[in-house]
């Protein structure tokens, strides 16, 4: 016998004032049970006194009905309670009506069977539709409360995490959100129609529950990691966030929305749950929050009037789900039904969406009822789905009916789509060549594919799970085509060859174990093949004929199907006792594997068909894989072998010795670093032999502007739609972000070695609280500043060290541009570009290369001046993006390339392809090294320190100066010796013997000494030993031999033409650098250098190689 205990609950409500608002109703909450506190429901008045709003907390009232409610909704004119009950994962009615009193009821069961998860409820009280997302399910659905128990699923692809939901009657639209792995917000019309994505808050966001507030149409929600209130129109414009809070371990779980308040309700774990009350336009707080401390508070709603309108579902028109729309009524079926001619019965179609014909044309999908293949007239001719516009060379298709998903192939592209209502086409991979085979495996979701010409053929994988791909056969094919999957075995089959040389070969699912199952001596033209799962033959056309044979490579048979001989069949499929032939005619024939020859005949209304598949879960059946769970513990890809897997990796990764992580090791000289935008990575790319190293950093995603420091040895990168800057060691470790902008998404970088200051460009975007467009600079100690305040879309960007000039192009307004590297003397240099993506820098020749994408894919070859930009290569249509140079050699990345190319920069008949890999996706920036190449420039640069002049900066000057010198120095660190001090003790020698007129250089001070030169300007390049200092004129102190072959004249010193002699010669007395001198260690072993703090700066470019 049940025992009911009744026990006052201890809750502490605060008064709320609220201005202006005009109506009466109850604050409803939904709570669990803790310890011995027993209520479900509580309904708190809310009143006008004197034109004021407040919970009344005195005439509170709650009910027990032992459930446990996680989403409550109310019908105010019909006073029910509809509630999710997470115990029988079963939505229930109650009814309800606190102005009269609150009773324990029994509760009405509506519909079972939902899951478990965070299901959330809404109520159409005009049509009497109640509404609700299941996240686990992964769908949106809608049940009719006037007939019985009809449901429809009204949404249920491309959504992984459906949680909140709201509806508006009034005008017509349905909201829910996902919070799957990018968050959004959608909208359609009552009947899932007109779905569009209205919010894309992103990754690393929630908006885990939402209402909309009809009388000023705008839809509210909260985001539980974001701890925010936001709002926007019913279209998602005018974004805005109303309230931020910092909830620390707890988070918003639910919000109502009544006059001008905002209810949101913030799941505690110590406190039992509390309701924040703002003003729904301001975010100001309207008093202290309601909570509860013995209770726990689960969700929210508002007992209150409601709007009102015409409801044309009032004497039930529908025979199964019936939505007032604006002009009228639209009726809906339930599942398992279709709608009927009249617009209102309903029709059984079961098996429709479960087995399905499913064929391609050149440029269409389409699907109907597997049994019109016995009744074309009725299941095909007229009730067939089609998915138009698909592509233009649509020639292999294989299907997923797990998932119910299409997947196919048009020309080199593979696509998935859904056999659903929205028709969703997604782009899942890009093969290097026409895919001439396809396959899934239902079981892991990964496809294969093969591709290629004679000598060139692939096999590939990709894992739809981790979105990783992977070569597993590459040598020793020849034409491959018709590949097919055997999940349950573990096996793949596909035909190669040539006239003459034609195999069907058989190889384990990782690649391995190839073998022929049947030899080129037993073929004549075969095109196409196809499995019998539950036979496990292997059927294949062979010229004109229709064959099978086992898959041990026994019982080789020609199939006697009637097929007409006159026609070449083309592809097939088997479906249990049938072979679906497409042939080259225009028509798909139907050959019977039971009967005689006489029954087999031609579908007329299916015409141009490329391909053919069928849907029927029981043709792919399905055991819990190696792979399914975690992966297979496998970091990347999982290959399912029977009931055993094998991990393999992604490119740029090897397996590690546990065989289920993935690693890389990075080479440490002659290599260039790409950013490969498609595939998320960063490669390391050697100059010796090809190979390529992935960065192994999970932080990567989409990466453009890419920079590798020689000095730190580290790598820096930018990353689409992200204001950050980030940088690792070339091994992966010690991840950080550099910087912030903040105010831009930044794009492109180059770094100034004699103080370690990033440049970059930078785009401002909409979304960004402020926008920023133009050319900043970030110091090592993490000080900033904007030296360029303008253009459009700044793109490419290089450092002149020696003369002080920074270069840039401009996307948006397709020009190049010359700036000081403080942002002053800003020149204008080219106008006649069309999407301008990449700048390398010739120091030695005074010379900029610049690429051009877009349709002109020109390399330009540019002066420091305006209009000196001559064409110097082009490579046609291969969209160039960066281009960088090392020794005599441009490197330059294009979209349509999976290469780098490598040019002369004085030769364009010396051209060659580093590292052709079709495993590269869209590869973006690069950034390269040598120790052999890595040179030295000094030279007085106006200083574009972020404290010099721009900006509420207080860094200390001289000290930031310091840190510069300091970078250098510790940067390569051990002995550092310098050119300049070698060269004046050379130099002295000899003019003190020869008592001539000095010319060596000397110690300089301040540039306001005497003896100074304010125009001071001086490069070295240190290369094979070799070292070149020139006077103003150009006329060289000192030429070494030039070993190598490379020009070493990089620039020019400046000093006077006429140098008073050094009167005390190298002897135990001779002058040692002022105090004042700040020594700035090099790695050089032949001196040392020295520089004078001032706001010029000598910019030094180190030589790991030489001095």
């Amino acid at each position: 016998m049940w025992t009911v205990r009744i026990i006052v609950t201890v809750f502490a409500f605060y008064e709320v004032v609220v201005s202006d608002a005009l109506s009466t109703g109850y604050l409803v909450l939904g709570s669990i049970v803790t310890g011995d506190v027993y209520e479900n429901f509580l309904a708190l008045p809310i009143e006008v006194v004197e034109g004021n709003t407040t919970i009344n907390t005195t005439r509170r009232q709650s009910m027990f009905l032992n459930t446990k409610p996680m989403s409550i909704d109310v019908d105010y004119a019909r006073k029910q309670l509809y509630i999710y009950n997470e115990y029988t994962a079963s939505l229930e009615m109650l009814n309800f009506d606190p102005e009269t009193g609150l009773q324990n009821l029994p509760l009405k069961s509506l519909h079972s069977g939902l899951s478990r998860g965070y299901v959330t409820i809404a109520l159409d009280w005009i049509s009497n539709n109640l509404y609700w997302t299941d996240p686990i399910f992964r769908w949106v659905a809608v049940q009719s409360l006037q007939t019985n128990g009809h449901y429809r699923i009204l949404v249920y692809d491309n959504i992984e995490r459906p949680t909140g939901i709201a509806v508006d009657p009034i005008h017509k639209y349905m909201f829910w959100s996902d919070v799957g792995s990018y968050a959004k917000i959608e909208r359609s019309s009552l009947t899932g129609n007109g779905r569009k994505t209205i919010i894309s808050p992103g990754k690393n966001a929630q908006p885990i529950a939402l209402d909309v507030d009809i009388a000023s149409s705008k839809l509210y929600w909260v985001d539980n990691l974001r701890d925010t209130v936001e709002r926007s129109n019913l279209d998602g414009k005018e974004r805005s966030t109303i309230r931020k809070e910092y909830l620390q371990d707890n988070a918003f779980f639910d919000i109502a929305v009544l006059r001008d308040v905002v209810y949101a309700l913030e799941l505690s774990s110590s406190t039992g749950g509390k309701v924040h009350l703002f003003n729904k336009d301001t975010g100001v707080s309207h008093a202290k929050s309601i909570e509860s401390k013995y209770s726990g508070i689960t969700c929210v709603t508002l007992f209150a009037p409601q709007p009102t309108i015409t409801d044309y579902c009032s004497n039930i028109p529908c025979e199964s789900i019936c939505v007032s729309e604006t002009t009228g009524p639209e009726c809906l079926c339930r599942e398992g039904f279709t709608l009927n001619a009249d617009g209102r019965t309903c029709s059984e179609t079961t098996g429709l969406l479960h087995r399905a014909l499913v064929w391609a044309t050149a440029t269409t999908v389409c699907a109907a009822d597997i049994t019109g293949i016995h009744d074309e007239l009725k299941y095909i001719a007229t009730n067939k789905t089609c998915f138009p516009n698909l592509g233009s060379n649509l020639n292999w298709l294989t299907v997923d009916s797990h998932d119910q998903t299409i997947i196919f192939a048009d020309g080199s592209d593979i696509y998935k789509v859904a056999l659903d209502d929205v028709h969703t086409k997604q782009r899942i991979a890009s093969a290097t060549e026409n895919v001439t085979g396809l396959a899934v495996d239902w079981g892991s979701k990964d496809v294969y594919w093969c591709q290629g010409k004679p000598g060139t053929g692939k096999i590939k994988v990709l894992s739809q799970t981790t979105t990783n791909m992977h070569t597993l056969i590459s040598s020793g094919l020849n034409n491959p085509k018709a590949l097919n999957v055997i999940p349950w075995q573990s096996k793949m089959i596909w035909i190669q060859g040539r006239s003459g040389s034609y195999q069907i070969k058989m190889a384990h699912m990782q690649g391995t174990y190839i073998q022929t199952i049947v030899d080129w001596k037993f073929l004549f033209e075969p095109r196409d093949l196809t499995v019998d799962a539950t036979t496990e033959l292997v059927y294949f056309i062979d010229g004109q004929d229709l064959r099978s044979v086992k898959l041990d490579g026994t019982q080789l048979t020609t199939i006697d199907g009637g097929a007409s001989k006159s026609i070449l069949p083309l592809k097939l499929h088997s479906y249990k006792n049938h072979l679906l032939v497409a042939d080259s005619g225009v028509n798909l024939d139907v050959v019977s594997l039971m009967e005689t020859s006489s029954n087999s005949y031609t579908l007329t209304t299916l015409v141009a068909v490329t391909d053919i598949g069928v849907f029927d879960i029981t043709e792919q059946p399905k055991e819990k894989g190696a792979c399914d769970a975690d992966n297979g513990f496998c970091q990347h890809i999982c290959i399912p072998l029977g009931r055993e897997r094998i991990c393999q990796c992604r490119f740029g990764y090897v397996l590690d010795d546990n065989k289920e992580t993935c690693s890389s090791e990075p080479l440490s000289d002659n290599f260039m670093y790409v950013s490969d935008w498609y595939n998320d990575e960063i490669y390391q790319v050697s100059l010796i032999n090809d190979a390529v190293n992935a960065l192994d950093i999970k932080h990567i995603d989409s990466p453009t502007g890419v920079l590798y420091n020689s000095i730190t040895k580290r790598i820096i990168w930018i990353q689409t739609s992200s204001t950050k800057i980030h940088s690792a060691n070339a091994n992966g470790t010690g991840y950080s972000e550099v910087f912030d902008v903040a105010s831009a998404e930044p794009h492109r970088l180059a770094l100034d070695y004699s103080t370690g200051d990033i440049f970059y460009t930078a785009e401002g975007s909409n979304t960004l609280p402020t926008k920023f467009t133009g050319i900043g600079v970030v110091s090592p100690n993490g000080i900033h500043r904007k030296v360029i305040l303008e253009g459009v879309k700044p793109r490419a960007i290089a450092i002149e060290p020696v003369k002080g000039f920074l270069f840039w192009t401009d996307y948006g307004t397709s020009v190049l541009m010359r700036a000081n590297t403080d942002g002053t003397n800003i020149v204008t240099l080219y106008t006649s570009l069309e999407s301008p993506n990449g700048i390398a820098i010739d120091i030695s020749a005074s010379t900029l290369y610049v690429a051009d994408g877009g349709t002109t894919n020109i390399i330009y070859r540019c002066g420091y001046e305006a209009n000196t930009c001559v064409q110097y290569f082009k490579d046609t249509e291969v969209r160039l993006r960066d281009i960088q140079l090392l020794g005599n050699y441009l490197y330059y990345t294009a979209w349509n390339k999976v290469s780098i190319t490598k040019l002369h920069k004085t030769n364009t008949n010396d051209t060659a392809q580093i590292a052709n890999n079709a495993e590269f996706g869209r590869l973006n920036c690069i950034s390269l090294h040598s120790s052999k190449f890595f040179q030295i420039n000094v030279g007085v640069l106006k200083d574009p320190s972020p404290t010099s002049g721009i900006g509420d900066f207080t860094s200390n000057t001289d000290t930031y100066s310091s840190s510069k010198i300091m970078y250098i120095g510790a940067g390569v660190g051990g002995t550092i010796a310098i050119v300049i001090i070698v060269v004046v003790i050379v130099i002295v020698f000899i003019k003190c013997g020869r008592k001539k007129p000095q010319t060596s250089a000397r110690y300089e001070e301040n540039p306001q000494h005497a003896h100074a030169n304010a125009a001071l300007e001086q490069s070295s390049m240190f290369e094979g030993g070799a070292v070149t200092l020139r006077t103003h004129d150009e006329k060289p102190y000192s030429m070494p031999d030039n070993l190598g072959g490379v020009s070493h004249n990089s620039g020019r010193l400046t000093i006077d033409e006429t140098i008073d002699p050094i009167k005390h010669c190298p002897t135990n007395d001779a002058p040692h650098p002022p105090t004042k001198w700040r020594k700035m260690p090099r790695n050089c072993e032949l001196s040392d250098v020295y520089s004078t703090p001032s706001k010029e700066r000598r910019s030094v470019l180190n030589s790991s190689d030489q001095c």
